[in-house]
C-alpha cells in the first residue's frame, strides 16, 4: 500500500498495535483504505475535527475504557459526521456489544423528545399545568423531618425526594407507558424505553456517574447528557423549597376538591382497605408516634384509629 502501515485489525475487541496512537494511525491510513469512521476521504473540515480527536486527552481515556462501537456512540454527539461514518463501516463486523447499542442509532432523533420529557418533569414553570400542591407540601414535610432529626446531609435530603416522587412514580410511567396509555409495548419498545428510564435514574442520583470498559452500554448512550439532566433536578428541588408554604387547611381542602372532581373515578373501598392493610402491617409504630406527636394527642388520633380497629377486628 505505500503506507506506514500495512494492516488494520477490523475486529472491535483488538486493538491496533497501541490503542493511545490508533486514532492517529487511523488519520494517517485515511486514504489508502476505507477506515471504519473514516471512509474513503474526507473534506478538509473533517480531518481537522479527526485530528482534533486525535488530541483530545478526554477522548483518549475514554477510547482505552470502551470498546471500538461504545467508543463512537459517546462521540457522536460532539462528532456525528465522523462517527456516523465510523458506526456505518463497523456494522458488517457488528459485535454483540454494538447489537445491543441498536438504540443509539435513534438517539439523535428522540433527543428532543427526551430533553422535553425530562425539563417538564423537573420544572416549575416550563410545564402545561401549576405544579400540583401536593409535590410542594410532601418535599416541605421531607424536609421537616429532615430539620427534626437533625439531618443536614444534602444527599440525604436529595435522595428522599427522589425515592418519594420521580423514581417511585415517573419511571413507572416511562417504563410502562401502557398503564397510562392504550398501547402494546413489544421487546424493542421496551428495550429503548428502559434505557429512558434509566438515564432518568441516573440523573436523579447524587452519586458520581462512572463509567469504564464494564459499563453497559445504554449508560453510555446519555452519559455527557446526565450532568445537565442532575442540574435540572437540583434546581427543580431548589425551586420547590422556595415556592410559598402550603397551610395544612390550603391542602385538605386542596385533596377535597381532587376527590370531588374525581369521585366516580377510583374504588374508595379499595382505597381504604390498602391502608387499612399497611396501618394493620405497622400498628405498633402508628400508634407510637401518634401518641409522641402534640397535634395528634389534640386530635385524639390514636383513640379513634384503635376503635377503628377494633371495630374491623370485630367485623372480621
Amino acid at each position: 500500500m505505500g503506507a506506514k502501515f500495512e494492516g488494520l485489525l477490523l475486529h472491535s475487541n483488538v486493538r491496533w498495535l497501541s490503542r493511545g496512537a490508533a486514532l492517529n494511525r487511523v488519520f494517517e491510513l485515511r486514504r489508502e483504505i476505507g477506515a471504519p469512521g473514516v471512509g474513503e476521504s474526507l473534506d478538509l473540515m473533517s480531518q481537522e475535527r479527526l485530528i482534533d480527536m486525535a488530541n483530545e486527552w478526554e477522548l483518549k481515556v475514554t477510547f482505552q475504557a470502551v470498546s471500538l462501537p461504545q467508543y463512537w456512540l459517546y462521540v457522536k454527539k460532539d462528532y456525528p459526521a465522523l462517527a456516523e461514518r465510523a458506526l456505518k463501516s463497523l456494522l458488517p463486523f457488528a459485535t454483540t456489544n454494538l447489537c445491543e447499542s441498536g438504540f443509539s442509532t435513534l438517539k439523535g432523533t428522540l433527543q428532543k423528545f427526551v430533553d422535553d420529557l425530562f425539563e417538564t418533569i423537573f420544572s416549575t414553570a416550563h410545564r402545561g399545568s401549576a405544579l400540583p400542591l401536593a409535590i410542594k407540601y410532601m418535599f416541605d414535610f421531607l424536609d421537616e423531618q429532615a430539620d427534626k432529626h437533625s439531618i443536614t446531609d444534602y444527599d440525604v435530603r436529595h435522595t428522599w425526594k427522589s425515592n418519594c416522587l420521580p423514581l417511585r412514580f415517573w419511571v413507572n410511567v416511562i417504563k410502562n407507558p401502557q398503564f397510562v396509555f392504550d398501547i402494546h409495548k413489544n421487546s424493542i419498545t421496551d428495550a429503548c424505553l428502559s434505557v429512558v428510564a434509566q438515564t432518568f435514574m441516573d440523573s436523579c442520583s447524587t452519586s458520581e456517574h462512572k463509567l469504564g470498559k464494564d459499563s453497559p452500554s445504554n449508560k453510555l448512550l446519555y452519559a455527557k447528557d446526565i450532568p445537565n439532566y442532575k442540574n435540572w433536578v437540583e434546581r427543580y428541588y431548589s425551586d420547590i423549597s422556595r415556592m410559598p408554604v402550603i397551610s395544612d387547611q390550603d391542602m385538605s381542602a386542596y385533596l377535597a376538591e381532587q376527590s370531588r372532581l374525581h369521585v366516580s373515578q377510583f374504588n374508595s373501598m379499595s382505597a381504604l382497605h390498602e391502608i387499612y392493610s399497611y396501618i394493620i402491617k405497622y400498628k405498633d409504630e402508628i400508634l407510637s408516634e401518634l401518641q409522641k406527636d402534640e397535634q395528634s394527642r389534640r386530635q385524639r388520633l390514636r383513640g379513634k384509629l384503635e376503635q377503628v380497629i377494633d371495630t374491623m377486628a370485630l367485623a372480621s
